[in-house]
C-alpha cells in the first residue's frame, strides 16, 4: 500500500515545462554562406559547405505557400543563451546533423550575420530567430 502512496506522489510532482524548439547558434562565421531564395529575402538558405566527410548541410527558411511560413521569434543573446543553445561549430559529423534534423522539435537559427557582427554584446539588443529545417548532401 505505501509503494502505491509512493507512487501517487511521484505521479502527480509538478513536470518542469520542457522547450518545443531548439536554438542553433551559426557560429562558422567564415563558412556559413546566405543565399537568398528568389525575390523574397524572407525566404533563405544557409549553406555551410564542410570540406570533410560531413558534406553540405542547409539550414532553409522557405516556403512555397503563405500558410506555410516557417514561424520567426524575437529573443536576447542571453534569453538565446539561456536556451541551451547548440552552436553549429561544436556538430562534428553528419550523424549529429541527421540526429538534429529528425528532432520533433522546431529548429531556429541565429544568423551568422548577427553572432559574428559584435551585436550580441550590446545590451537590450534583441534577435530575430528563424524556424528552419535541416537539408544533407554527402560528399562522394
Amino acid at each position: 500500500m505505501w509503494k502505491l502512496i509512493l507512487l501517487l506522489l511521484f505521479w502527480f510532482l509538478p513536470q518542469l515545462p520542457t522547450s518545443d524548439y531548439v536554438v542553433l547558434i551559426v557560429d562558422d562565421c567564415q563558412l556559413a554562406k546566405y543565399v537568398e531564395r528568389g525575390e523574397n529575402p524572407k525566404r533563405f538558405f544557409i549553406a555551410l559547405h564542410y570540406k570533410d566527410e560531413r558534406g553540405l548541410v542547409t539550414l532553409g527558411h522557405n516556403y512555397i505557400y503563405p500558410e506555410d511560413k516557417p514561424a520567426t521569434m524575437t529573443m536576447s543573446y542571453p534569453k538565446i543563451l539561456q536556451s541551451n543553445p547548440i552552436f553549429t561549430s561544436d556538430i562534428n559529423d553528419l550523424l549529429s546533423w541527421a540526429k538534429l534534423a529528425i528532432n520533433k522539435k522546431k529548429i531556429f537559427i541565429l544568423l551568422s550575420s548577427d553572432y559574428c557582427s559584435g551585436k550580441r554584446f550590446v545590451s537590450n539588443q534583441s534577435f530575430m530567430l528563424y524556424e528552419v529545417k535541416i537539408g544533407l548532401e554527402l560528399n562522394e
